[in-house]
């Protein structure tokens, strides 16, 4: 990473985002300050592509989608750019490519789906010009796909507001876009959609522990204005347990790979008519190591032969993906992919191998020889894995970091003088000497279970996170009160676990701590900001 680079995030984290716990859900017509680095400055949650391979399309949660050329090296033919607002607005989740490579769909953080009006974009992929707005989703768009056979876009969108979820799946006809079917019939956040080679059958993931299957061979517009509802034809809890994840048709459609979150695991299930039917686990031995360790993402080689997963997998600390032969009953190779954060998404290629995208902002392939390349390497400073090394002076207003993950390339950053210096500079010595710093306290209020989990604990006590990860935790010298960051949020707690207030971020919170009156919070954007 350059210096350049580097002071413009740390310049951004202080000029404009110190107080920065407003936000706006809805659009604004205020310009709003963005950097543009030639590439994606946060994570790449989505992929699409071509049947040929030569366009890939990817969103991310720095509010752009990218059209890319990777039929040599990556060239970047187009950036879109949907409607965004301050905060967490405009964030992209799910990207799809229409079949015929004319038409892309983007949805996430778009729309306000708390007032029913959550939305999906569609842009023409030449021009770069946006055609039209699917409104009325229930949820924030957790995942879009195009089916095979080119007759419909499926959405699926999810939100959590107080004690009401906002969720289900919508389906669009193509080609005028009309809402002909939804699904609301879901517990809890729907996390992929997926069709099958043949675009007849379709597959949905959730949180509340089902995989679910739907025939859409015979759906027909429905008579009224109103969509038809949409039941699945099968509905299974697959073995792997509660949090299953990304999903992969079988190239000949009789076979669904489903991955799942925090776990190092994939189940294979068998469709037998409508049924799914649990077939069979590939082998998950020795996979992952640390806190962090999933197999969220999966995907078939194009012929089917072999089967990939990834995610948080990690050996001799670098992100692997598994591959497995015979459809993942063989042997496995674990291929390291050069990437820092876990594996967000894996798509086929047609030439055999796959194109992967991660966490940390970066994307690359694997070749039918299992020969790695990243294509777009990363840009940003990864705060992961330094929790104890986010350090804050007693005035808040100087923060020791890091660039790298695992407190690897420290630097000082002081606002009042605007001022980054980092090891290899003379200022270093005598400022770091000049200066008071405090890591984050993590004990003498009992919480337990904080590092990457679901069920974080006070007292023995759970607190309610509504289904977001805990990454970090800083507690208040003088005890009264805590702060934990989480995948999408950062939360300050009272000493008995009441939640005071709690803001959306626009990235994982790798790191937080405290003076007491401000918190500070670096982000997978590749921020840190003050609170």
């Amino acid at each position: 990473m350059t210096k350049v680079r580097s002071w413009s995030y740390l310049a951004l984290a202080s000029i404009l985002l110190v107080g920065a716990a407003k936000h706006a859900l809805a659009q604004t017509t205020e310009p709003i300050l963005r950097l543009e680095l030639g590439t994606h400055n946060a994570s790449i949650f989505s992929l699409a592509s071509d049947p040929s391979n030569r366009i890939l399309v990817t969103g991310s949660e720095d509010k752009t989608v990218r059209v890319w050329d990777i039929s040599g090296d990556a060239r970047l033919l187009r950036v879109l750019r949907p409607f965004v607002g301050e905060g967490e607005q405009g964030q992209i989740f799910a990207v799809a490519l229409a079949p015929d490579g004319r038409t892309i769909a983007c949805g996430g953080r778009t729309g306000e789906p708390k007032k029913g009006d959550g939305c999906v974009y569609l842009f023409d992929r030449e021009t770069g010009i946006l055609t039209r707005r699917l409104s009325g989703l229930p949820g924030w768009v957790q995942h879009l796909i195009y089916t095979a056979d080119g007759r419909f876009l499926v959405a699926v969108a999810s939100e959590r507001g107080g004690k009401v979820d906002w969720t289900g799946m919508s389906v669009f006809r193509l080609p005028d876009y009309q809402l002909v079917a939804e699904d609301r019939d879901y517990g809890n956040f729907i996390r992929s959609v997926e069709s099958d080679p043949s675009g007849a059958k379709l597959a949905t993931s959730c949180l509340d522990g089902f995989v679910r299957l739907y025939d859409l061979s015979a759906l027909k517009p429905p008579n009224t204005a109103s969509p038809r509802t949409l039941a699945p034809v099968s509905k299974i809890r697959p073995p792997g347990g509660p949090h299953p994840w990304g999903l992969a048709f079988s190239p000949d459609g009789t076979r669904l790979a489903v991955g799942f979150n925090l776990i190092t695991r994939v189940d294979v299930l068998e469709i037998k008519g409508d049924t799914l039917v649990p077939a069979y686990a590939p082998d998950a031995t020795g996979a992952g190591e640390g806190m962090e360790k999933d197999f969220h993402a999966v995907a078939w080689s194009s012929d089917g032969r072999f089967l990939y997963a990834g995610g948080g997998h990690r050996l001799k600390k670098e992100r692997q993906i598994r591959k497995w032969a015979e459809g993942g009953r063989g042997k496995y190779r674990d291929l390291p992919v050069g990437v820092e954060l876990p594996i967000q998404s894996i798509l086929p290629l047609a030439a055999g191998g796959v194109v992967y995208a991660s966490r940390d902002g970066s994307f690359g392939i694997i070749n039918a020889r299992d020969e790695t390349r990243l294509l777009s390497p990363k840009v940003i400073p990864i705060y992961a894995a330094n929790e104890k090394g986010l350090l804050i002076s007693p005035d808040g207003a100087a923060v020791q970091f890091a660039y790298e993950r695992g407190g690897k390339g420290p630097a000082i950053f002081a606002v009042p003088e605007r001022q980054l210096t980092d090891t290899a500079s003379n200022l270093w010595a005598g400022l770091k000497a000049g200066l008071t710093f405090q890591a984050p306290i993590i004990d003498g209020l009992d919480i337990s279970d904080w590092e990457t989990s679901l069920n974080p604990k006070l007292k023995g006590r759970p607190l309610q996170l509504n289904q977001e990860v805990a990454k970090c935790l800083a507690i208040k010298s003088d005890l009264t009160g805590f702060l934990i960051g989480t995948t999408h949020a950062l939360r300050l707690f009272d000493p008995v676990g009441k939640i005071l207030w709690r803001v959306r971020m626009p990235g994982v919170v790798w790191g937080v701590n405290t003076s007491g009156r401000v918190a500070l919070a670096a982000l997978g954007d590749g921020t840190i900001r003050w609170y």
